[in-house]
């Protein structure tokens, strides 16, 4: 493939973008990073402030405390409000053996307030996935949302400041069989929130409308609130406040069918 790009004409002109390793956080903001695991215990990490052309290292990364498993995994992101405040979030996993699930999971937060340099370690924090790619959504440069599927339910974790907090919450009345996706999460207010979700109908071969649910809490807890309608065999992406569709006719051929 080409590899990962970057465009700052709106998608009409793209140039190679060299990223110092092979999974970066993509913000779209004024800061991007990226976070990997360092030697010891220390997290080593990245910060760019042009697009991704040029890449400076943190004077220093998060130390994660002692493991309390010999063997052990990591699925780490890193998110940058300006260029001095940050958070990375950061999941261990022990391995117990090949095909086994993990018996011991840590989750884990830290933040920094002066570009790297010193860290420290929040109270709440999210749970990552061990293959999710891009494990935290970042609807604005505060507020951001991990959507995880358990055995019978679906959880979704938001915080509004950063990083710094978190609110769990169960998203009621998907059945287990259901691929779900974030795709949308809208702020109307302190601590109300809207979360645009949709079903995979690939892994799932069950195409549903699009569910917008709702919390009055921070994310604590959740309702359904309604559906937004989507044409038949047509797939859908959202765009601000407005859901867009395309059909077979191809990805050019674009319009609003609902405003969220």
């Amino acid at each position: 493939g080409a590899g990962d790009m970057f465009t700052a004409d709106g998608g009409i002109t793209w140039s190679n973008w060299n990223t110092p390793v092979s999974l970066v956080q993509v913000d779209f903001t004024s800061v991007d990073s990226y976070v990997t695991q360092g030697s010891g215990d220390e997290l080593q990490g990245g910060l760019s402030y042009d697009g991704g052309r040029s890449w400076y290292g943190w004077q220093h990364g998060p130390t994660l405390p002692a493991p309390t498993a010999d063997s052990w995994q990591l699925s780490a992101a890193s998110h940058f409000v300006d260029t001095r405040h940050g958070v990375v979030v950061v999941t261990r996993f022990d391995s117990p053996g090949p095909g086994m699930l993990p018996t011991n999971t840590e989750c884990m937060a830290f933040t920094t307030d002066d570009g790297a340099v010193t860290w420290s370690r929040e109270a709440s924090s999210p749970c990552l996935s061990r293959t999710e790619t891009t494990p935290i959504v970042w609807a604005s440069q505060t507020a951001g949302y991990v959507l995880r599927a358990l055995a019978r339910s679906v959880v979704v974790t938001v915080t509004l400041d950063g990083g710094r907090t978190w609110h769990t919450g169960t998203l009621p009345g998907i059945p287990s069989f259901l691929t779900v996706r974030g795709q949308l999460l809208l702020v109307d207010g302190p601590g109300q929130l809207r979360l645009v979700t949709s079903t995979d109908p690939i892994a799932t071969g069950d195409r549903r409308p699009a569910q917008v649910f709702r919390s009055p809490d921070s994310g604590d807890t959740w309702t359904a609130a309604y559906q937004l309608g989507t044409p038949p065999n047509a797939s859908h992406e959202l765009l601000s406040h407005t859901l867009f569709s395309f059909s077979a006719l191809g990805p050019q051929h674009w319009r609003a069918v609902a405003e969220v």
